[in-house]
């Protein structure tokens, strides 16, 4: 039941990043290549040093 309710709430987090992050038309094009770039980089570990 708990890798059940897992797997949705992953599904929904991906879907729900999907949908903020989807192209409007009305943004700027240099804000829409920076939404482009952090979704890319989303994974990647980074170090605050």
């Amino acid at each position: 039941m708990i890798t059940l309710l897992s797997v949705i709430s992953l599904q929904l987090a991906e879907f729900l990043n999907r949908l903020l992050l989807e192209r409007n038309a009305s943004e700027p094009e240099a804000i829409r290549k920076a939404k482009e770039l952090v979704a890319s980089r989303i994974d990647e570990k980074r170090n605050l040093k």
